[in-house]
């Protein structure tokens, strides 16, 4: 079994973002956070690739603020770059941020796609912060987007997002796993 991926909005085990007052609570134009939550495998040290990917809905706008961190399982949510073990952009990883399209109702719409890659040394990295305990940590990807503007007429209609995470281990074994489809409204 491969490393799991799990993918939340504002908080930690949030798949939705509403509460019980206000069922639409991201208002179109306000920056509101992704976390994608990736397992780390107990031979991350030898592993030959760990992609984490994410295409973004057509609705959504990529806020260009990405942070990568290693925190514990049990831990809240913390974007911030001066907690926690963050990794390191061109060094511990690479984000390559990609442009396509999709069409809908005969539309071109722009999207984004996301692709953070550990290199050998953040793999490294990892397996050092986490020891013999990977099982209690997880490499934690934050990024904000906005809902755009110009979706006014389907205000209410959920906004889903969900990212996959690709592993191959020192023997060439894949694994490949899709996280659960948290949903914005």
């Amino acid at each position: 079994v491969g490393p799991e991926i799990k993918k939340d909005v504002i908080e930690i085990e949030k798949e939705e973002a509403t509460n019980e007052e206000q069922r639409f609570s991201v208002p179109a134009g306000e920056e509101f956070t992704w976390i994608i939550r990736g397992g780390i495998p107990a031979d991350i040290k030898d592993g030959k690739k760990y992609v984490i990917s994410d295409t973004l809905d057509y609705r959504l706008t990529y806020a260009e603020d990405l942070v990568v961190k290693v925190e514990e399982a049990t831990a809240e949510a913390n974007n911030s770059v001066s907690d926690g073990d963050v990794l390191v952009e061109d060094k511990d990883y690479t984000l390559t941020v990609s442009n396509g399209t999709v069409t809908v109702e005969e539309v071109k719409e722009d999207i984004k796609e996301l692709k953070i890659e550990l290199t050998a040394a953040g793999m490294s990295k990892v397996a050092k912060l986490v020891g013999d305990a990977h099982a209690d940590y997880e490499i934690r990807v934050y990024f904000n987007t906005i809902i755009d503007g110009d979706v006014a007429p389907n205000m209410g209609q959920d906004i889903p997002n969900q990212a996959t995470l690709k592993y191959t281990n020192s023997v060439n074994f894949e694994y490949d796993s899709e996280s659960d489809i948290p949903e914005v409204y």
